[in-house]
């Protein structure tokens, strides 16, 4: 019988290098302490933005391939009312567009495109909202890794001054490494930021893009003709 290993060993060097880190930032000053804890909350809530978002946007892709012909067949034998209903159960964008549409039903064909055009409007902000906050992070992690590497140095450079020789190089170089660690945290943070904004920028491109051919097809569709009431 072979008992692995392999998986306790990892969760060791795993703890282990927690250890390290953790006490690498010990040993720093509190501000690089503070920095380092500023950089784990903006981290944190671009996670939080990040799949708050994502999920909002997973919402547009969310639709019944039958849904159009189903509301096509409603429109071609003029019932408005299980239209209206197909879309309440929809419950989802595109179903809340072309309900706007519905609403406007006996009015001219302009004036249905210009509801359905301010409908979709007001769910483009809501695709857009909070998104131009990941950019932000993106700017500012590495701007706030830098400043902690100056002050740290700094700091190293004052207590040369006032240390003189009886300033040991662990303490200077330990306070070095916990500098450019927090400055990689900075780095990395504003990478992970970036990548997340550009991938919800591609993801609302074709969400827009959806909502624009469905508000289209449904156009169209107004213009088919009706089965005559008997």
């Amino acid at each position: 019988m072979r008992i692995s290993l392999q998986e306790p060993i990892q969760e060791t060097v795993a703890d282990h290098t927690f250890q390290q880190l953790y006490q690498l930032l010990a040993q720093g000053s509190l501000f690089l302490q503070g920095t380092a804890g500023f950089l784990l909350l903006l981290f944190l809530a671009g996670l939080v933005l990040y799949l708050e978002r994502l999920l909002f946007l997973s919402k547009v892709f969310r639709y019944d391939r039958h849904f159009i012909q189903q509301l096509r067949d409603h429109l071609v034998h003029n019932n408005l009312v299980a239209a209206k209903e197909l879309c309440l159960q929809a419950g989802t964008p595109v179903a809340g567009i072309l309900q706007k549409g519905l609403e406007g039903m006996g009015m001219p064909l302009e004036t249905i495109r210009l509801r359905m055009d301010n409908s979709r409007v007001q769910l483009v902000y809501k695709l857009e909202k909070y998104t131009e906050i990941l950019p932000v992070i993106a700017l500012i992690s590495p701007l706030i890794g830098l400043l902690a590497i100056i002050f740290e140095s700094w700091s190293v450079i004052a207590a040369l001054g006032d240390l003189g020789f009886r300033a040991t190089a662990s303490l200077l170089i330990n306070g070095l490494y916990a500098s450019a660690f927090v400055t990689l945290m900075g780095f990395l943070l504003g990478l992970l930021a970036f990548l997340a904004h550009s991938h919800l920028r591609v993801i609302r491109k074709k969400a827009i893009y959806i909502l624009t051919v469905q508000s289209g097809t449904f156009l169209e569709m107004l213009q088919e003709p009706a089965d005559p009431v008997v």
